[in-house]
């Protein structure tokens, strides 16, 4: 119960005043068409009274024709009117949907990060980072190889090259032993070669040339 005027009333939302104001359009177009008509008629009258000789009568319809006329341009420019509001109150209604759009944008981006400031990621990352460097540094560690009592990698090698010349000497003298020997004469046939057996195999062309050839070598170097 209101002590004091009547009750304040409620504000229509924009989509009821939009729709309000469409129902006035069509209301006017309905209007503007229906005194289209009562031109039409008035100008018939005007040619069916000229074409009588009544002049006079002519004139009468075409001052009536004329307030119509009137009439029309007034409800086109009331029809302007009411499409511009419209189109006004429709921008409006728009600029609202996208301004709470966009606050539930901005409400929601709030509590996806809550109390996530950029030094905090800065921080993270940071951490992330040094973390990463220890991994790579644990890595480099395992890789290493591990410490041996085994002597000097540059003396195994000279100890190496050491015992291939004294190898590649002995097949060189071996060789020159070959040469020197005489060939004894062959066995009779049908009785084993006991003395080539009980010897050194004698070596082929291929190997004899081959020792011959490792051999200069090694004295060149």
């Amino acid at each position: 119960m209101h002590l004091f005027g009547k009750p304040k009333a409620k504000a229509p939302t924009p989509s009821d005043a939009i729709a309000k104001l469409k129902d006035s359009e069509q209301m006017l177009s309905k209007r503007q068409a229906f005194i289209q008509t009562k031109i039409d008629a008035e100008m018939a009258m005007i040619k069916k009274k000229l074409a009588a000789k009544d002049k006079k009568g002519a004139m009468t319809c075409m001052k009536r024709k004329k307030l119509y006329e009137g009439s029309v341009d007034q409800l086109e420019k009331m029809t302007i009117n009411i499409q511009t509001q419209i189109i006004t109150l429709e921008g409006a209604a728009v600029n609202v949907e996208a301004f709470q759009a966009n606050k539930m944008f901005v409400d929601g981006m709030k509590k996806v990060h809550g109390d996530l400031t950029v030094d905090k990621v800065e921080e993270q990352l940071q951490d992330a980072q040094e973390q990463m460097d220890v991994q790579k540094e644990i890595t480099d560690a395992l890789a290493n190889p591990l410490s041996t009592d085994v002597e000097d990698e540059d003396d195994l090698l000279a100890e190496l090259e050491e015992l291939e010349q004294e190898q590649m000497d002995e097949q060189l003298m071996n060789v020159n032993l070959t040469e020197t020997t005489p060939l004894l004469p062959d066995a009779p046939s049908g009785e084993p070669a006991i003395a080539a057996a009980a010897g050194a195999p004698a070596m082929t062309d291929e190997e004899r040339e081959l020792a011959e050839l490792e051999a200069s070598m090694a004295m060149a170097t």
